[in-house]
Protein backbone atom coordinates (compact mmCIF):
# COMPACT_ATOMS: atom_id res chain seq x y z
CA UNK A 1 0.00 0.00 0.00
CA UNK A 2 1.29 3.40 -1.32
CA UNK A 3 0.16 6.35 0.08
CA UNK A 4 -1.89 8.92 -1.48
CA UNK A 5 -1.64 12.65 -0.89
CA UNK A 6 -5.23 14.42 -1.15
CA UNK A 7 -5.45 18.33 -3.06
CA UNK A 8 -7.96 20.76 -2.90
CA UNK A 9 -9.24 23.84 -3.88
CA UNK A 10 -11.49 24.45 -0.32
CA UNK A 11 -10.06 25.87 2.94
CA UNK A 12 -12.76 24.61 5.43
CA UNK A 13 -14.23 21.87 3.74
CA UNK A 14 -15.77 18.77 6.23
CA UNK A 15 -15.56 15.66 5.20
CA UNK A 16 -18.93 16.25 2.70
CA UNK A 17 -21.33 17.88 5.34
CA UNK A 18 -20.32 21.15 4.84
CA UNK A 19 -23.01 23.16 3.34
CA UNK A 20 -22.46 24.58 -0.24
CA UNK A 21 -23.01 28.62 0.92
CA UNK A 22 -20.43 27.89 3.87
CA UNK A 23 -18.02 26.81 1.63
CA UNK A 24 -18.82 29.53 -0.89
CA UNK A 25 -18.61 32.13 2.08
CA UNK A 26 -14.92 30.66 2.54
CA UNK A 27 -13.87 31.25 -0.96
CA UNK A 28 -11.98 28.93 -2.84
CA UNK A 29 -8.12 28.49 -4.38
CA UNK A 30 -6.90 29.08 -8.21
CA UNK A 31 -6.87 25.92 -9.80
CA UNK A 32 -3.21 26.78 -10.39
CA UNK A 33 -2.17 26.13 -6.75
CA UNK A 34 -3.74 22.47 -6.46
CA UNK A 35 -1.77 22.15 -9.89
CA UNK A 36 1.71 23.67 -8.65
CA UNK A 37 1.66 21.48 -5.29
CA UNK A 38 0.42 18.66 -7.93
CA UNK A 39 3.61 19.44 -9.46
CA UNK A 40 5.86 19.32 -6.58
CA UNK A 41 4.34 15.81 -5.22
CA UNK A 42 5.19 14.10 -9.21
CA UNK A 43 8.81 15.87 -8.59
CA UNK A 44 9.01 13.84 -4.82
CA UNK A 45 8.03 10.92 -6.84
CA UNK A 46 4.49 11.01 -5.73
CA UNK A 47 2.70 7.78 -7.49
CA UNK A 48 -0.94 9.28 -7.99
CA UNK A 49 -3.11 12.41 -6.13
CA UNK A 50 -6.17 12.47 -5.00
CA UNK A 51 -8.23 15.66 -5.97
CA UNK A 52 -10.99 16.27 -3.59
CA UNK A 53 -14.20 16.66 -4.45
CA UNK A 54 -15.51 19.87 -2.39
CA UNK A 55 -15.59 22.82 -4.08
CA UNK A 56 -15.47 20.98 -7.60
CA UNK A 57 -18.80 18.80 -7.57
CA UNK A 58 -19.69 18.32 -4.19
CA UNK A 59 -21.08 20.74 -2.25
CA UNK A 60 -21.38 23.27 -4.99
CA UNK A 61 -24.19 25.03 -6.76
CA UNK A 62 -22.82 23.91 -10.17
CA UNK A 63 -19.85 21.42 -11.09
CA UNK A 64 -16.95 23.23 -11.77
CA UNK A 65 -15.69 21.85 -14.83
CA UNK A 66 -13.28 24.28 -15.33
CA UNK A 67 -10.97 22.89 -12.23
CA UNK A 68 -11.18 19.41 -13.74
CA UNK A 69 -10.24 20.44 -17.08
CA UNK A 70 -7.51 22.95 -15.87
CA UNK A 71 -5.78 19.99 -13.58
CA UNK A 72 -5.87 17.87 -16.16
CA UNK A 73 -4.68 19.81 -18.88
CA UNK A 74 -1.45 20.89 -16.12
CA UNK A 75 -0.44 17.29 -14.66
CA UNK A 76 -0.73 13.72 -16.37
CA UNK A 77 -4.24 12.02 -16.31
CA UNK A 78 -2.08 8.85 -15.11
CA UNK A 79 -0.81 10.21 -11.71
CA UNK A 80 -4.54 12.33 -10.95
CA UNK A 81 -7.88 10.51 -9.89
CA UNK A 82 -10.90 12.45 -8.75
CA UNK A 83 -13.07 11.37 -5.04
CA UNK A 84 -16.02 9.91 -6.50
CA UNK A 85 -19.64 11.21 -5.31
CA UNK A 86 -21.67 8.72 -4.20
CA UNK A 87 -25.83 9.47 -4.77
CA UNK A 88 -24.91 11.70 -8.18
CA UNK A 89 -26.98 10.50 -11.03
CA UNK A 90 -24.34 12.83 -12.95
CA UNK A 91 -21.01 11.00 -12.02
CA UNK A 92 -21.79 9.04 -15.02
CA UNK A 93 -21.41 11.99 -17.16
CA UNK A 94 -18.19 13.27 -15.49
CA UNK A 95 -16.31 9.94 -16.02
CA UNK A 96 -17.38 9.58 -19.53
CA UNK A 97 -16.22 13.69 -19.79
CA UNK A 98 -13.10 12.71 -18.29
CA UNK A 99 -12.06 8.86 -17.80
CA UNK A 100 -13.30 5.52 -16.79
CA UNK A 101 -10.54 5.68 -14.08
CA UNK A 102 -11.89 7.41 -11.61
CA UNK A 103 -12.05 6.29 -7.72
Amino acid sequence: MKAKPELGIESGAGGGDTEAAFLESMGTSDPSRVVNVGQRFIEAGVERMMIESEGITENVKSWRSDVIQSILRSLPMEKVMFEGIWGMADTFGKIATYRPDQN
